[in-house]
């Protein structure tokens, strides 16, 4: 038992160490998508206990009648070995149809094991499309473990757009706008 949790406590701090670099260093391209669960022969074993459910391949893959079918079923607040949820999974994807179907299913404000939300991913990944859909439900002043909002990362990658709809004034407007 001490093992097991050693392993994911070294686990857990790499993994912060490693978001913090990728998202504290601007690049001009958009981060390529992360796998979430290893599946090396060589991953702890904390993290290869059985097979990943099958909602978390089809969030993955942005296969959005796959997810509608696995959604009904329930599933869409599942974490898998890192915490994350298939809305943040879509979300990193870009997959912002499988996001609109995830969202009123999930507790969109959820932070995997690295401490991100689904929000601060599609931010990060530039999926403006994604953003404006999750923006409305989620706390934009959320901080990740390197203290940066989600419209902070978004303008360090050189997504304007993101940036642009993250702006606290565009937000109220968003709510204002769906209340009418």
């Amino acid at each position: 038992m001490r093992r097991s949790f050693t392993v994911a406590t070294r686990l857990f701090r790499s993994c912060l160490s490693a978001l913090a670099r990728e998202f504290s260093e601007p690049s001009a391209k958009p981060p390529a998508p992360m796998e979430l669960a290893p599946t090396s022969p060589k991953a702890p074993m904390s993290l290869r206990e059985g097979p990943e459910p099958e909602i978390f391949a089809a969030a993955r893959r942005g296969d959005i009648e796959r997810l509608r079918e696995l959604s009904r079923r329930g599933g869409a607040a599942a974490r898998n070995a890192m915490q994350a949820t298939p809305l943040m999974l879509a979300a990193m994807g870009g997959h912002a149809d499988c996001v609109e179907l995830l969202a009123p299913l999930s507790f969109v404000c959820a932070r995997d094991g690295c401490g991100l939300t689904a929000l601060m991913y599609a931010a990060g990944a530039g999926s403006a499309r994604c953003v404006e859909i999750l923006a409305p439900r989620s706390d934009i002043e959320a901080l990740s473990p390197s203290g940066k909002t989600a419209r902070k990362l978004a303008q360090e990658r050189g997504h304007d757009e993101c940036a642009a709809l993250l702006d606290p004034m565009a937000i109220l407007n968003a709510r204002l706008f769906a209340a009418v």
